[in-house]
C-alpha cells in the first residue's frame, strides 16, 4: 500500500496514510489474543468506517504524515509531510503536498486532463485524461478513497485482524482496530462518536528491510 506518483523525471512520494500529530493512548493495558481470523467486531468496525467515507459523493481531509526511510546500516529515518485533499466522485480530486523539507506539490484531475505542479523543481506538466477516478491509471496516494469499490479495495487483503481496544488520538475517543496479511501489519484508529472517520492509520511493511511504519 506505499503508493508513489511517477512523473518523467520526477517521483512523488504524498500523502501515504492518515495519521496524528498525538500517538494512540491504550486505555485497555490487557494484551489481546490474536485469533487466527478476521475478528467480526473488527471487520464490522472497518466495513462501517470504509462505507461511510466509500457513500460520500465529496470530502476533504487534511492528512499530517510520517514515513520511515530504512537506510543502508539499518538506520530508520522519519520524513514526513502534510497534505490536503479533496475528492469529488466520480472524477474530480484536488491534492496539495508540503513536506517537512520545504517543498511542496500539487495535483489536479477535473475529468478532462490532470495536472501537477512541483515548486521546488519549478515544474509543471499537463497531460490529458478522460474518466472517473476509477480510470485514472496513475498511482496516486490515497487516490483510492475516491475510487467506487473503496471498501472492496481494502477489506479483502487482510487474513487477521481484532480490536485491539478504547484509544484517545488527538482528543478524540476512537476504536483501535489491527489487521495483516503475510505482507503488512494494518492499524486504524475510527472514531467511536459520530461519524466513523479514520483518525490515524499506520502501515508496517514486514517483508522490506527494517519493517518501515508510514
Amino acid at each position: 500500500m506505499i503508493l508513489l506518483f511517477r512523473w518523467p523525471s520526477i517521483c512523488w512520494i504524498a500523502f501515504i496514510l492518515f495519521t496524528s500529530a498525538a500517538a494512540a493512548l491504550p486505555i485497555d493495558e490487557k494484551e489481546p489474543i490474536f485469533n487466527s481470523s478476521v475478528e467480526d467486531s473488527a471487520l464490522s468496525l472497518l466495513k462501517r468506517s470504509l462505507n461511510f467515507l466509500a457513500n460520500q459523493k465529496q470530502f476533504g481531509f487534511t492528512a499530517e504524515l510520517g514515513f520511515d526511510t530504512v537506510q543502508d546500516d539499518g538506520q530508520k529515518i522519519e520524513f514526513g509531510a502534510r497534505s490536503r485533499v479533496i475528492i469529488q466522485r466520480p472524477d474530480r480530486i484536488w491534492a496539495e503536498s508540503h513536506k517537512r523539507n520545504g517543498q511542496k506539490r500539487q495535483l489536479i484531475y477535473d475529468g478532462k486532463e490532470i495536472s501537477f505542479f512541483s515548486e521546488r523543481e519549478n515544474t509543471y506538466a499537463i497531460k490529458p485524461k478522460t474518466g472517473t477516478l476509477d480510470d485514472l491509471g496513475v498511482r496516486v496516494p490515497l487516490v483510492q478513497m475516491g475510487y467506487s469499490n473503496f471498501t472492496e479495495i481494502i477489506m479483502e487483503k487482510f487474513d487477521t485482524g481484532f480490536k485491539v481496544g478504547e484509544s484517545t488520538v488527538a482528543g478524540i475517543l476512537c476504536d483501535h482496530l489491527t489487521f495483516r496479511n503475510d505482507q503488512i501489519d494494518f492499524q486504524i484508529w475510527v472514531r467511536k462518536s459520530g461519524d466513523p472517520l479514520p483518525v490515524r492509520w499506520i502501515i508496517t511493511y514486514k517483508n522490506d528491510k527494517g519493517q518501515p511504519q508510514f
